[in-house]
């Protein structure tokens, strides 16, 4: 059997009206103004052939034919209001908050963002680019990506990539020479977490640095990078994630220093968290760019 049914928008009108016992309180509840709400039940009315408000002055009643629609109308929005609650899906639920340092999220996670949407269309990525661990253990986020020399003992850890450690500089920071007399005046642009990075990696090149070698500490991965651009030092940073400088020139690498193991990014999360639906699906897909893109 066909259903003929009155537009939704009267209906609405009238169920609201018939509730709150005033055209007005309709109108504020539906974001409507009094004059449309009456409008509507007048075309609701016009339609069925029936009054359903009897009109005095400001208030209104129902009458017999309106009683019998709003008893109806009701039981059928409260349904509909309830399966409607049951299936629709908590956003908080489907969202993963990560907390990921702003290298690693332009390289690994940014140019890959379309391949994990069509894998797992049901998961939203909220992600903030950010050095402080410490949100992680506040339920600032779900899961952090961090680059450190050792698993930090309060979360666990997934080990993501282990980077190659380079010497870079702007390009007219090298003017012939030997690279290691470069490092040796220095300033040499440290990262404050990993204060053993450059002796670790001068000792591997067989580079004794004399304590007056100058350093200047910074914070971030992200500024070393943008301050060995701009030529205020060399820094020694992860060669996968500084291909676009390298290939644009605006960092060269010192040639005869090679690569030297450097530390890791690791996916850390709340201790039992890993096994989360969510937080397992993004590090079985994360892992699967870094092995095709970290190479």
């Amino acid at each position: 059997m066909d259903r003929v049914l009155p537009p939704l928008e009267r209906l609405r009108a009238f169920e609201a009206a018939a509730r709150l016992g005033s055209f007005r309180a309709a109108a504020l509840e539906l974001n409507l103004t009094p004059s449309a709400i009456s409008h509507r039940i007048r075309a609701l009315e016009a339609a069925l052939g029936h009054r359903l408000f009897v009109r005095y002055g400001p208030s209104i009643s129902l009458t017999t034919e309106g009683d019998r629609l709003v008893v109806v109308l009701g039981q059928a929005m409260d349904s509909i209001a309830l399966v409607w609650a049951e299936l629709q899906v908590d956003v908080s639920k489907r969202s993963l908050r990560i907390s990921c340092a702003p290298l690693f999220a332009v390289e690994f996670i940014f140019k890959q963002m379309a391949s994990f949407e069509t894998a797992y269309p049901n998961i939203v990525l909220q992600i903030e680019s950010s050095h402080t661990p410490s949100r992680l253990g506040a339920g600032e986020c779900d899961v952090a990506i961090r680059l450190a020399e050792q698993p930090d003992p309060a979360f666990d850890c997934t080990a993501l990539l282990t980077v190659d450690a380079i010497a870079v500089a702007a390009p007219h920071r090298i003017s012939g020479g030997m690279d290691g007399d470069h490092l040796t005046r220095g300033p040499l642009l440290a990262i404050t977490h990993m204060p053993q990075a450059w002796p670790a990696a001068a000792a591997a090149w067989s580079i004794d640095l004399p304590k007056c070698t100058p350093f200047l500490w910074f914070d971030s991965l992200e500024t070393i990078v943008r301050r060995a651009e701009e030529g205020v030092g060399f820094g020694l940073v992860p060669r996968q994630l500084v291909r676009n400088q390298l290939a644009t020139k605006s960092l060269v690498m010192l040639r005869s220093l090679a690569a030297v193991p450097g530390p890791t990014y690791w996916l850390m999360t709340r201790r039992g968290e890993g096994g989360e639906r969510k937080i397992k699906a993004f590090r079985i897909w994360l892992e699967a760019v870094v092995r095709l893109e970290g190479r």
